[in-house]
């Protein structure tokens, strides 16, 4: 299982799940987006529904009440730990396949 559904499940396992109300998807938590890159990075969001499709999300509103998806991995205490170097680095092999990618609308 990756690491990001790992956490979502471990979060939503934690959640209560709010019986009072007829959706069953929604539940009572707050999240903190951990992710320095994010624009909402610090805040703690309430969190609206779980994902139905498995798909790593999980569905908050923001502090003006809009609702909004956020990979779970944003949410996890680790994504505070990404950083990015001071210098670029690139593969010859990817830069290889950057010039095959643009190569037919380079020709005349």
């Amino acid at each position: 299982m990756y690491p990001h559904r790992l956490f979502l499940l471990q979060v939503l396992l934690r959640a209560s799940v709010d019986s009072n109300t007829h959706n069953q998807n929604t539940i009572s938590l707050r999240i903190k987006v951990y992710y320095p890159f994010h624009p909402l990075n610090g805040l703690e969001l309430d969190v609206v529904r779980k994902s139905r499709k498995g798909d790593g999300a999980v569905t908050v509103a923001d502090p003006e009440g809009i609702r909004l998806k956020i990979p779970a991995w944003m949410v996890s205490p680790q994504a505070a730990q990404i950083v990015l170097s001071e210098k670029a680095e690139i593969s010859v092999r990817a830069l290889l396949e950057l010039v095959h990618l643009l190569a037919p609308y380079l020709k005349e």
